[in-house]
């Protein structure tokens, strides 16, 4: 499978800046001294705790009667339920492309002595199974390509690969045959990367 066309990366090209002298540094003022701190005042002690009195025993509690045993309840007959209607199936239907080229073969498709079918509406599936050529000569690959009669490439990104080399991304950068690279903003590169026009 051929894998999509690269963009190249931008050369950067960014003028230094100039210089700017700085600023002589200004003296900073004295600091003027702190004043000391003051002493606090001496903590006055506090009064002693008065005890308590001793805490009294409670009295001893006197056993509970025990409880009579409560009678069994007695099972009741169900009511006439109904179950719940069954519900439908989920149905999962998933569609594999070879599967579907097979059963368009069995209906109507004549399969040629290459190995290729061709499909009622006269487009050839190839032998590999990877591409469709339409009736009109347009040819569509599995990968997500387009292939026109007149020899271009239209790629899933909306890249257009022309049959004399040039390659046009979508954002207008375009690559010519010699190697040099035009960006939509009017700056081109040669092959090496130098610049060639702003």
């Amino acid at each position: 499978m051929k894998s999509p066309i690269r963009k190249p990366p931008r050369p950067t090209t960014t003028p230094p800046k100039p210089v700017v002298p700085t600023k002589p540094v200004t003296p900073t003022k004295p600091v003027a001294p702190t004043k000391p701190v003051t002493p606090t005042k001496p903590v006055v002690p506090t009064k002693p705790v008065v005890p308590t009195k001793p805490v009294t025993p409670t009295k001893p509690v006197a056993p509970t009667k025990p409880v009579a045993p409560t009678k069994p309840v007695v099972p009741t007959t169900p009511v006439g339920t109904k179950r719940p209607p069954m519900p439908w199936p989920i149905i999962n239907i998933a569609v594999d492309p070879l599967a579907l080229i097979a059963l368009i073969q069995t209906i109507g498709a004549t399969v040629n002595g290459d190995g290729s079918t061709t499909l009622p509406d006269g487009s050839v599936v190839g032998v590999d199974n990877t591409s469709i050529k339409r009736p009109d000569g347009i040819i569509q690959h599995q990968d997500g390509r387009v292939e026109y009669p007149d020899g271009r490439i239209i790629w899933p990104d909306n890249t257009v690969e022309y049959p004399d080399g040039r390659i046009v991304w979508e954002d207008g950068t375009e690559k010519l045959p010699d190697g040099s690279i035009k960006y939509p903003d009017g700056l081109a590169y040669d092959a090496q990367g130098n610049l060639i026009s702003e």
